[in-house]
């Protein structure tokens, strides 16, 4: 009988795989390999910096009084700047290419205005932008939009949104009033405290030039001024446009008194003086009414004068400091 023919089988797939793993181990366990060197360029290939990406920062923005002080309020025919501070980012940054403010003016339409490069500080906030000196053209009191765009040179653009108060209208003193802080009541002392208020906030810097920083306070010599013909001592401040203080008729120095290091302080409409250091002692006296003759030297926030009133100290009479 003719035996039939065995049928040959193809390897399979894994003997393949593993008879070429043999082979590439055999030819490696025989090769040589030259050591690696360093090199200063490789021509072959070139290495470019990343691309910005990212966006300007603006972390600060306002427009202030030509004059400085609180910034965001502004009266019509006024001088003002724009101010910003702006930042560039990514890897590594391009630059800062422009700064500018937008805004759209009643009657005026829209308005583009841009800010250079510099150092500045403003109310105790610095700035490294800032615009030409502007002037606020004639408009109604109200609130007006503006946008701070900032765009760098890889073409990056960011736009942060603000707002300026157009104030056209000055305010007045309204009251005035002490407290005790000390030790004797009725007696003025270090400690004691005389509180002036107006109709709204006011400038700090139109009542003393030197208080740049409004969220400061500011030191002061009081003057307690004796009136000895009919007992009616005053209150003055120096150096500062605060008018004087009627303390009612009634005397509480023998002699003027200066309080040296005395602090002043603003916080929303009123000013807030502590007395310091007395140059000598006072007396004790009764119940009284003040009136506070204020002067038209101070400003709002907006610059507008306040009227330079005269105000009663209300609540009636009682014993001051």
């Amino acid at each position: 009988m003719r035996q039939r023919a065995k049928k040959l089988r193809r390897p399979g797939r894994l003997a393949l795989i593993g008879s070429l793993v043999i082979a590439l181990v055999g030819a490696w366990s025989g090769a040589t390999f030259a050591a690696f060197t360093s090199q200063a360029n490789n021509p072959g290939n070139t290495i470019t910096a990343a691309p910005d990406w990212e966006a300007p920062t603006i972390t600060a923005k306002t427009i202030t009084k030509a004059a400085g002080g609180v910034g965001g309020y502004i009266a019509q025919n006024s001088n003002f700047y724009v101010y910003a501070n702006v930042t560039d980012g990514g890897n590594p940054a391009s630059g800062v290419a422009s700064v500018d403010l937008t805004a759209t003016l009643p009657t005026y339409g829209a308005v583009t205005l841009p800010l250079v490069a510099g150092t500045y500080n403003v109310g105790g906030v610095a700035f490294n932008y800032r615009s030409a000196v502007q002037t606020m053209p004639p408009m109604a009191a109200q609130t007006i939009a503006y946008n701070i765009v900032a765009d760098d040179n890889a073409g990056n653009s960011r736009t942060s949104a603000g707002s300026v108060v157009v104030d056209n209208t000055g305010g007045t003193a309204t009251t005035v009033q002490t407290a005790n802080g000390g030790a004797t009541a009725g007696r003025p002392e270090a400690g004691d405290t005389i509180t002036y208020t107006f109709s709204e906030p006011v400038e700090p810097m139109s009542i003393m030039a030197a208080w740049t920083n409004p969220l400061a306070s500011q030191n002061a010599t009081v003057s307690i001024n004796n009136n000895a013909v009919g007992g009616n001592d005053s209150v003055t401040v120096g150096g500062a446009n605060l008018g004087t203080v009627n303390l009612g008729g009634a005397r509480y120095v023998t002699a003027t008194r200066t309080y040296t290091n005395s602090v002043m302080t603003v916080s929303g409409n009123t000013l807030t003086i502590v007395l310091g250091t007395a140059s000598g002692a006072g007396t004790t006296s009764g119940n009284t009414n003040m009136s506070w003759a204020s002067s038209n030297l101070v400003d709002d926030r907006a610059g507008n004068a306040f009227s330079g009133n005269t105000a009663a100290e209300t609540g009636g009479g009682d014993r001051e400091f």
